[in-house]
């Protein structure tokens, strides 16, 4: 049977509810612009027990009249037709579902249960918002799981094998309807409401209200406030009910503006109606939840997935980094390999011509390596080929990247340094590989000792000393040309590109005694101290690891963020990294006040300030105007994060020489990645 034939057969249906003769009569006169409160009013006295019914109700707490009401005349006097409208409608409509028993699985109570609490909170959240008739929204929130009724009395078991025994989840019934049978309770009530010729708002509502954007502009808030009773029937009647908690909280919000604060008074007003209206209409809701409890059970859930959320994340990211790692490592050596390098030397020359950052790169060679491949045999040399990554990586410390570049040939980069300190490192490097000889006594084939050395050249990119190049490959080449003179002089040394060291000279002189710096960055090497050079105050070796003096403590690093659960995230996503002090402030203004406190007080001085794109009082384009201001502060790195990942707004930042712009849906794979690069790792959160 084709979708819509199964649709007719419900329709066509002969004992499905129909409305009872005095709620047609009502509604058609409703209709009926010419017709008079004294015409309704006789039509609702034909019948004795309805009229009680709409009495009682008028009377009771649901609408706190101060003076009873006797008369179905005066009730149209004090609450006007549209409200007597609702009462009668909704007694019409639990009137014509008596015959149904609720067999085949279908719990017709529960139905209920949830259609009170529904209908409720529609009037409630109405009356709250004033966006629609709040007695509309009441009588259209009763209607809206029509459909749910047409197909059970129509298909029976076939409707609640559509759903499943175990499917308590009214947000799914929808879809597991349109999945078995191809429509669902909502076309279905739509076309059956059509039929009875209810008001077209009223049709709208219960086509839409599982997706109230969907229906016509001119009746949506109506639609979203029954959209939103649904949700808050789901929470209260619910057994799951503070799963759809965040839902209903989020589109209260969105729809009109409702704060969770607003919504935990409201849901307490709505339980306290709901078992009122059960009353009235015979089918008691039972106990209804403690609102406080279920909101905070909400916070509870909420925060667990958050946390389940982030360890998902976590795990999928660290699985991503070792598929990445394995296209950037060397398999022999375990550095970076050719690609590694490419990568870095393009990201970091493109950061020297965006803040004007120095880098240098040094290229190392094995000296006369092929005669160990000849002499000893290829595993030999990839014994060697080990030992050297592993020294030459020591040596150079976790500030420089360690690439293999190929063959013998490995590559180090060295960010944040100029020229004097490169020759430095280079030395380092070149003094801890050909002291002592390298032990290969568990190398098969091999002999026990084998004495290796390495020659180096070294280039530096240093805008602000003067010394620049047109591209990555025009460093490369100069670097290469110095490695070339040190083969060219006798092997193992250290050579440095001649235009570096001219615009060095021309930046600031050399001191005369050269050779005293070089020989304590050996000793540095060995023993982990720090090394600083007086012209620059750059590091030369014996790091703690991330470009930073072991011996001043852990880096420390502002956050400005006003938003305090993004701050929160971010402070978590940071603790992973080690080695890190994290303060954090709100505004532009209290960074301006952070700034000024480092700047009279060197003790307070920071390493790194992470920023949101907009903050209260600006954005982190004001930030990185503020640190240029001063020359203490000047190269000080700020990190950009936004929620905005445009074009427009990376040039913006880029323009304003912002280190790094970070999108916040790749804030946890790249924030700890640039930390790992930039500054010693862990943190410690401070709010300030």
């Amino acid at each position: 049977m084709s979708d819509r034939s199964k649709l007719q057969r419900v329709l066509s249906c002969t004992s499905l509810p129909s409305l009872p003769m005095v709620g047609v009569r009502v509604l058609s006169l409703t209709r009926d612009p010419d017709a008079s409160l004294d015409q309704i009013a006789k039509v609702l006295e034909t019948d004795l027990a309805l009229s009680a019914k709409v009495l009682k109700t008028v009377n009771s707490s649901v609408y706190g009249l101060k003076t009873p009401c006797t008369t179905i005349r005066r009730a149209l006097n004090f609450l006007g037709l549209s409200a007597v409208k609702s009462i009668v409608l909704g007694f019409s409509l639990v009137e014509s579902t008596r015959g149904l028993d609720g067999g085949d699985g279908f719990d017709i109570n529960e139905h209920w249960r949830r259609s009170i609490f529904a209908s409720a909170a529609a009037r409630t959240i109405a009356q709250r918002v004033g966006r629609c008739d709040p007695e509309e929204a009441f009588a259209a929130a009763l209607f809206q799981d029509l459909g749910v009724l047409a197909m059970f009395t129509a298909l029976g078991a076939e409707y609640t094998a559509a759903l499943g025994p175990a499917c308590t989840d009214h947000g799914l019934h929808a879809e597991l309807e349109r999945a078995s049978l191809g429509f669902t309770h909502c076309e279905c009530g739509a076309a059956l409401a059509a039929k009875w010729r209810m008001p077209d708002r009223y049709v709208q509502t219960i086509q839409h209200h599982h997706a109230p954007d969907g229906a016509e502009a001119d009746c949506r808030d109506l639609v979203r406030t029954v959209g939103l009773g649904a949700m808050t029937a789901s929470a209260l009647a619910g057994a799951d009910g503070a799963n759809h908690l965040p839902r209903l909280l989020a589109c209260a919000n969105q729809w009109f503006g409702l704060s969770a604060a607003d919504m935990a008074q409201l849901l307490t007003r709505i339980g306290q109606a709901a078992a009122e209206l059960g009353r009235l209409f015979g089918k008691p809701v039972g106990q209804v939840p403690e609102p406080a409890a279920l909101m905070r059970q909400a916070s509870e859930e909420l925060v667990n997935q958050q946390i389940a959320a982030m360890r998902e994340t976590e795990a999928l990211r660290e699985k991503n980094e070792a598929l990445v790692r394995q296209t950037i490592t060397d398999a022999l050596t375990g550095i970076g390999n050719r690609k590694k390098f490419q990568d870095e030397m393009a990201r970091l020359f493109e950061e020297s011509r965006t803040i004007g950052r120095s880098f240098a790169l040094v290229m190392c060679d094995g000296d006369k390596f092929k005669s160990v491949n000849d002499t000893h045999g290829h595993h030999v040399g990839d014994a060697v080929l080990k030992e050297l990554a592993t020294r030459i990586s020591a040596s150079a410390g976790a500030a420089a990247v360690v690439c293999r570049y190929g063959g013998e040939e490995f590559a180090l980069l060295v960010p944040g340094v100029q020229v004097r300190e490169a020759v430095a490192i280079a030395e380092a490097a070149r003094a801890a590989v050909c002291n002592p000889a390298f032990d290969l006594s568990h190398t098969p084939g091999a002999p026990a000792t084998l004495p290796i050395t390495i020659s180096l050249g070294v280039a530096c990119l240093d805008p602000a000393g003067g010394c620049t190049f047109a591209s990555p490959e025009s460093l490369i080449e100069a670097a290469d040309k110095a490695l070339y003179a040190a083969k060219e002089s006798g092997r193992n040394r250290v050579c440095t590109d001649a235009a570096s060291v001219a615009a060095r000279a021309t930046a600031a002189p050399q001191p005369a005694a050269v050779a005293p710096v070089v020989e304590h960055a050996r000793a540095a090497a060995h023993v982990g101290e720090t090394v600083e050079c007086a012209t620059s105050g750059a590091i030369a070796s014996g790091q703690n690891g991330k470009g930073r003096p072991a011996s001043m403590g852990p880096a420390r690093v502002l956050l400005v963020e006003d938003d305090s659960l993004a701050a929160r995230m971010i402070m978590a996503v940071m603790q992973k990294c080690g080695g890190v002090e994290v303060e954090w402030v709100k505004s532009v203004q209290a960074a301006s006040q952070r700034l000024a406190e480092g700047a009279s007080n060197p003790a307070k001085g920071l390493s790194a300030i992470v920023a949101d794109l907009n903050v209260a009082g600006g954005t982190a384009i004001d930030i990185a105007a503020m640190l240029r201001l001063r020359p203490s502060t000047a190269r000080l790195p700020l990190v950009v994060v936004s929620a905005s990942d445009d074009a427009k707004a990376r040039s913006l930042c880029t323009q304003a020489g912002i280190t790094e712009f970070i999108s916040k849906d790749h804030l946890i794979q790249e924030l700890p990645a640039w930390i790992g690069r930039a500054l010693p790792q862990g943190v410690r959160s401070i709010a300030a």
